[in-house]
């Protein structure tokens, strides 16, 4: 009875489901396009027979299954991407960070973050040109929580930017996966880096060095005149290609006219070439991008500073020293974590703008003279001679930076400055250059009494206290005072040299031995003794060792 019905409905209008494609939707006898917009009416189909109907529907089954089958073997699934890593000898790791990391080729040639937009297009691209499919974010997304997993399981190397040392071996990456290997008995160029290196996308390539050359091509084109100056730079460029130490904050100054930004771009060029050569100084709010930018470079230079805040030049100081600093993810309570890394810093200006103390004792001051016109060339031509000598000048800074890592076992420090480490190596590299280390030493020294002078001049507590000595203690070598007492005396004569209100000078005596404390070295550079016990009663004793002005 209820088939006679049915037959006795025909002919009947059904929507026309051969018209409607896949991710359409239906509502209301409207029909929409995935995007949930009104495409217009359903298209409908007049059927005869109930047969007719089913058959129909049976044929737009079949031909919709066989769509999605043709679509899913034409993309690839989780295992054929990770048999296709395993094809290329893919080697997934870690970094010193805990950051996950492919090693695209089996070596260091090619390193990319798992995360990164680089390796993803690379996957996608490799697959595609491997078997003709393609893929989806979803399948993509599912192995490279595989691959990640994989990577904090797997193998720990420390990764670096440009240069890396490893025992008395030095590495340095020439961006074209080529490495420059350096020990004490030359160097080479290896063509399949180890995993040493990550590289970021302002990074260009290096020359190839070249046999041929000597340090003192490097001083052509760097506007230094002063010979314990030159001593110097030549040292401090071929440190610059050994990694594992703090290096100084190079501080070129002087008029303008005086190439300090062309000579900071040289030195940028020849050992950490980058499609960026200088960066402005950060303000007050840009320092923590600071620190990101300073870790993608190996050394990089700010460019016609003028001042420099207290919060910048702590954050100099950490980056010379390889101090942490604590970086945020996406800004979760959970989710701090540090960042270690040591690398070259230097800044330019017309003035020397840099007064802590504990950044200028890790400085170099370079004192340069405005070039005369008889002497100036077009920039042009300027470029076009160092990059015409540019790879010999690097071959010379790897032959002495070999000869330095043979000489270095050997050297030993009589007075050690703050920098040891630093002027340990300038030893071993100023006798590589021949050079011998005492004159590399006095060259040192005789900076480092700049900086002393440009502490003191900059310093209210250093002009204080050696305004007192010069007062009080002319026919005595040592004073001792409890802090109030000792206060007193200093606070009448902060007013007469006009400093009583400066951030170095205290406003009451608790805080007299913390401003007296960053400027003790330099103080006693000078000649004059400060200390305080440890006692309950805290004395602050002045002592004279020397004569000031010696």
């Amino acid at each position: 009875m209820k088939e006679d019905v049915l037959k006795n409905k025909f002919p009947i209008t059904r929507y026309d489901e051969s018209q409607i494609k896949s991710g359409q939707s239906i509502f209301m006898g409207q029909l929409y396009d995935v995007n949930d917009k009104l495409i217009g009416p359903v298209p409908k189909k007049e059927y005869t027979s109930q047969e007719e109907h089913d058959k129909e529907m049976e044929e737009t089954a079949n031909k919709l299954k066989k769509e999605e089958e043709e679509k899913a073997g034409s993309q690839g699934g989780v295992g054929a991407l990770l048999a296709l890593t395993q094809k290329k000898n893919v080697i997934f790791f870690h970094d010193q960070f805990n950051e996950a990391y492919a090693a695209i080729n089996g070596n260091g040639s090619e390193v990319k973050k798992l995360r990164s937009k680089e390796f993803r297009q690379w996957l996608i691209k490799t697959y595609y040109r491997e078997t003709g499919k393609t893929t989806n974010d979803t399948t993509i997304s599912m192995a490279l929580n595989i691959m990640e997993a994989e990577a904090h399981e797997g193998q720990r190397f420390e990764l670096s930017v440009r240069v890396a040392r490893r025992g008395m071996v030095l590495w340095y990456d020439l961006g074209n996966g080529s490495v420059i290997k350096t020990d004490h008995t030359g160097w080479m160029l290896e063509n399949n880096s180890p995993i040493l290196f990550r590289r970021f996308s302002h990074q260009l390539p290096q020359v190839n060095p070249e046999k041929g050359g000597t340090m003192n091509d490097l001083l052509k084109f760097i506007n230094v005149k002063d010979e314990e100056d030159k001593i110097l730079i030549k040292v401090y460029c071929v440190a610059a290609v050994i990694a594992g130490f703090p290096h100084p904050l190079l501080i070129p100054h002087g008029d303008r006219g005086a190439a300090k930004s062309t000579g900071s771009e040289v030195i940028k060029k020849l050992i950490d070439p980058s499609g960026i050569d200088t960066i402005d100084a950060p303000d007050k709010g840009g320092v923590k991008d600071f620190i990101q930018v300073a870790s993608h470079h190996w050394l990089i230079f700010l460019d016609n500073v003028s001042s420099v805040s207290h919060e910048l030049s702590d954050t100099l100081a950490r980056i010379c020293t390889g101090a942490g600093h604590s970086k945020r993810v996406l800004y979760s309570d959970d989710d701090d974590f540090i960042r270690n890394f040591q690398h070259i810093v230097g800044l330019n200006g017309i003035n020397q703008v840099v007064w802590k103390p504990d950044l200028l004792n890790r400085s170099i001051l370079l004192s340069m003279r405005k070039i005369g016109d008889e002497e100036r060339i077009e920039i042009e031509e300027f470029w076009r001679l160092f990059n015409e000598q540019k790879p010999k000048i690097l071959g010379a800074i790897f032959d002495a930076a070999a000869k330095a890592l043979l000489y270095y076992p050997e050297i030993k420090l009589v007075r050690k400055p703050r920098m040891a480490d630093f002027a340990r190596w300038g030893c071993a590299i100023a006798k590589a250059i021949g050079h011998t280390e005492q004159e590399f030493m006095d060259a040192y020294y005789a900076n480092i009494d700049e900086q002393n002078e440009e502490v003191i001049e900059g310093n209210a507590m250093a002009q204080v206290i050696i305004k007192y000595v010069e007062k009080y203690m002319a026919d005595k070598n040592i004073v001792a005072h409890q802090p109030t007492e000792l206060f007193f005396f200093l606070k009448p004569i902060a007013v007469e040299l006009n400093v009583d209100r400066s951030s170095d000078f205290p406003m009451a005596a608790t805080w007299l031995w913390k401003k007296i404390k960053p400027v003790a070295s330099d103080l006693l550079q000078k000649g004059v003794r400060v200390t305080k016990s440890k006692g309950v009663d805290r004395i602050i004793t002045i002592e004279k060792i020397n004569m000031l002005n010696q």
